[in-house]
């Protein structure tokens, strides 16, 4: 008794302690930078905002409502007044509860985070390591397979600052568990199984939704080794466990469907095709040569690869060329320009809510997994087929490669924290009042943003500010006119958001406009009530005031017989937007979508956006079909990406040659408010001072996606022109 405990102990040591020491060290070394200041700072993701920041509040949030709010989780403090604002991106609940015991012994959500960034390659690699042990009994085989999907370029690149996607452990761990349960049929592993499941679809929308179809797939491959007629109770018990799994998860999928339907969220072809994996790209998602490597090594030596890995070598090498080609995107590069090709992403997009995703290149995540163990396999089968000296050199030279072509994170360090969000934190606890508050200055890109959230987990206000992966119309729309605070009618938007104070730093706003907000709040009657101040940030109440004049369409309502309908892009779907048809809608990027439809295109996806840009701006032009006095242009946009909402604008011509400004911007009707009720069926209206007489009107956009399902012109009352029309 006691030689056999010695030998579990040995096996223990050998199998599993010294490897997880080993994925441990490596994860410490790739983040050493980050690690002395691991309570206070995150990755720099660059221009575009930090994600990081991101998810320390996501995941500050759920740990928050799970005690705060349990019946209203997903009613985050952002995007003030919109609904459900926690589901505009993913919402990261498995991940905080996995984290949670540590929540006692700290409430540091920036440390939090990074501890999960930090463990992320450790426990990714762990994961691969059991998978890969179990398939080919060979610790050199596991440890390189570890180390190839948990320390692969991906993590430390591309992924740097998305901890749902580098929480991507529970994959292997959901192939294990269900083979195991198919194997020796234990509840157990069936239990184990439904959980894996369960924690992935609570962690992440893209792992999930990507590697599920995959799992249906193996569920299939596995059918021919254990046929469910010879072996029901199995299959039954694999069944219910993620049928419960499943459940469990679509609690969330419904809620985050009407997310998506209620705010007209869906992304082109042209999105997905540029959020894709070319073939120049590789080398930042995989270490390609230690790949190659291990996969020629397993093609070669096919006949000699350990039994179990033997019989699940067609699903890997099928999750390997499918997880490639879906990365690839709806059109797939190819090599020297020579155009692309239809790929098969399009089969995802046609499954409900797929068309919300506009990232295909994560889908390597499922061929990195595939590859990972493949090439684990190569090197076991060495040593099956020489000796096992040499799958030991084999594993030595594929992760010496690996390590030199992973230098680990090059992304700077930023304090998530500055000294000024501290103190507006602790402001805003003390006070009794309710605060639901704007802080500026704002951007478009999210830069300011995204700290802005961030700081709100020191005291869970209300805000308007927020960035998530899908962003509400009233937001962008919002973020323009606020570059006019505190002029009246800004300062009424604002009001009829239900907003009461304005945080304002101002040593980051133009002189012009901190001239004006300091102004604003001087004198009894001023609009704003300085109720705080430390050096160049002051906290403002707003005083009560008008909210904004309802915006009612003026005029009779010209009939559409005899117009036309031309536009810069997607010409042959413009009639759309005059058809009357709530269903239809015209896009702008109907022609770059097309092209991506066909199974050959001559030219790339990135040469077709290269030239779509050079022709900018879009334009959307309605001859009328004779001169009218125009009183109200109106549209209904169609769940257009909502960014270009601000850049909108309408022109006017006689002749459709030379085109002057309408004299009235669009505005939302009746006001901000129907872009929160309102979302994927967004209204504007612009209605000049006096009657425009014209017989074109002509609107104009950017390089962002525009979808206009409607397009109506009003006339005065007992116009020539509306007489003759009627």
């Amino acid at each position: 008794m006691g030689i056999l405990a010695r030998e579990r102990r040995r096996r223990l040591l050998h199998r599993w302690l010294l490897p997880a020491v080993v994925y441990v060290a490596l994860a410490a070394a790739a983040h050493q930078a980050l690690l002395p200041v691991i309570a206070t700072h995150v990755y720099d993701q660059g221009f575009l905002g930090n994600d990081c920041l991101l998810h320390v509040w996501t995941l500050a949030w759920d740990q928050h409502a799970f005690v705060a709010q349990p019946c209203a989780f997903t009613d985050a403090n952002i995007f003030h007044p919109e609904r459900h604002t926690l589901l505009y991106s993913d919402h990261l609940a498995g991940l905080a509860l996995l984290l949670w015991p540590l929540r006692l012994v700290t409430a540091n959500a920036v440390l939090l985070h990074n501890v999960a960034t930090v463990a992320a390659p450790a426990l990714d690699a762990l994961a691969a390591h059991a998978l890969a042990l179990a398939w080919t009994c060979s610790l050199p085989a596991a440890l390189v397979a570890g180390v190839l999907y948990g320390f692969a370029p991906l993590r430390f690149e591309a992924e740097l600052c998305q901890v749902q996607m580098l929480a991507a452990w529970w994959l292997p761990l959901m192939l294990l568990f269900a083979r195991r349960t198919l194997e020796h049929g234990r509840t157990r592993d069936a239990m184990l199984t439904g959980v894996t499941v369960a924690m992935q679809g609570l962690t992440g929308i893209y792992l999930t939704a990507f590697f599920l179809p995959f799992l249906v797939v193996a569920h299939l491959w596995w059918m021919r080794a254990v046929p469910p007629s010879a072996h029901p109770a199995r299959w039954g018990r694999l069944v219910a466990a993620e049928a419960a799994a499943l459940l469990v998860l679509a609690v969330p999928a419904v809620a985050y469907r009407a997310v998506q339907r209620d705010l007209g969220a869906s992304r082109s072809l042209m999105v997905n095709a540029l959020l894709s994996v070319t073939l120049d790209r590789l080398p930042a998602y995989v270490p390609l040569l230690a790949f190659a490597g291990g996969l020629l090594l397993a093609a070669l030596l096919r006949r000699a690869l350990p039994p179990r890995l033997a019989r699940e070598a067609p699903l890997l090498w099928g999750m390997l060329v499918g997880g490639m080609l879906l990365a690839a995107g709806p059109a797939i590069a190819l090599p020297g320009n020579l155009g692309s090709v239809r790929g098969p992403y399009g089969l995802l997009r046609a499954l409900p809510g797929f068309d919300a995703l506009r990232a295909p290149g994560r889908c390597m995540h499922v061929a990195l997994l595939a590859g990972a163990v493949l090439a684990g396999g190569g090197v076991a089968a060495a040593g099956r087929r020489w000796s096992p000296p040499t799958a030991v050199a084999a594993a030595l030279a594929l992760l010496a490669i690996a390590a030199a072509q992973t230098p680990g994170p090059r992304a700077g360090l930023v304090d998530a924290m500055s000294p000024t969000a501290v103190a507006v934190g602790g402001w805003m606890r003390a006070q009794r009042e309710p605060v639901r508050y704007v802080e500026l200055p704002l951007d478009e890109l999210a830069g300011w943003a995204q700290r802005y959230q961030a700081a709100s987990i020191l005291h869970w206000r209300p805000t308007l500010s927020g960035n998530m992966g899908i962003l509400p119309p009233m937001y962008p729309w919002m973020v323009r006119q606020l570059a006019r605070f505190p002029d009246a009618d800004v300062l009424a938007s604002v009001r009829a958001l239900g907003l009461t104070h304005a945080v304002v730093h101002m040593d980051a706003l133009p002189p012009a406009v901190a001239a004006r907000v300091e102004r604003a709040s001087q004198g009894p009657e001023a609009p704003l009530d300085l109720r705080w101040s430390a050096g160049e940030t002051r906290i403002y109440a707003l005083r009560p005031g008008p909210l904004p004049v309802p915006l009612r369409p003026r005029g009779a309502r010209l009939p559409r017989r005899g117009w036309r309908v031309m536009a810069s892009h997607g010409r042959g779907v413009a009639a759309r937007a005059i058809d009357a048809d709530p269903r239809s809608a015209w896009s702008s990027y109907a022609d770059l979508d097309a092209a991506l439809r066909r199974w050959c295109q001559p030219t790339t996806p990135l040469v077709l956006w290269s030239r779509f840009l050079g022709e900018q701006p879009t334009t959307l032009a309605v001859d009328l079909g004779q001169p009218a006095a125009i009183t109200t242009v109106d549209l209904r946009l169609g769940g257009s990406e909502p960014q270009a909402l601000p850049d909108l604008a309408l022109e006017t011509s006689d002749d459709g040659v030379v085109w002057r400004p309408f004299g009235a911007p669009l505005r939302p009707v009746p006001d901000v408010r129907g872009l929160v009720r309102h979302a994927a069926r967004a209204r504007f209206a612009a209605l000049p001072d006096a009657p425009v007489r014209a017989r074109w009107v002509r609107l104009t956009g950017g390089a962002l996606e525009i979808r206009v399902a409607d397009f109506s012109v009003r006339v005065r009352r007992g116009s020539t022109t509306a007489e003759h029309a009627g």
